[in-house]
């Protein structure tokens, strides 16, 4: 099992019409091998937050990926909303999405084994 866990490219989108609260959309791939779409980069009454793929089932709000421990969900939201700061400065270009290619040195380390 792999011990790095690594957002290696992060693409975001600005929203074809207003969505409410939703500043942008992006796409991100975990270790070149597994991509994640629709994150949402939301702006909310306590400041900025990534909201993560989710889906309705009945009556209620259902996550389909989220990080499972607060290191990981640290890591990941710093990341997108560092790239998120360096999308909003060149919002101002025709090109509706940017993409961001994250080094290396931003992976997230784990001693602990992941679930699965």
């Amino acid at each position: 099992m792999a011990d790095k866990l690594q957002i290696t490219s992060i693409k975001f989108y600005k929203p074809q019409k207003p969505m409410g609260s939703i500043m942008a959309i992006c796409d991100i791939v975990l270790n070149e091998a597994i991509a994640i779409r629709d994150i949402r980069v939301i702006d909310g009454s306590k400041g900025v937050f990534v909201g993560f793929p989710q889906r309705k089932a009945g009556d209620r709000w259902r996550p389909i990926v989220f990080p499972i421990n607060a290191d990981v969900r640290k890591y990941a939201t710093g990341l997108i909303l560092g790239e998120f700061e360096k999308f909003k400065a060149t919002e101002g270009n025709d090109d509706n999405s940017t993409v961001s290619s994250v080094k290396s040195s931003s992976s997230f380390n784990s001693d602990d084994d992941l679930p699965f």
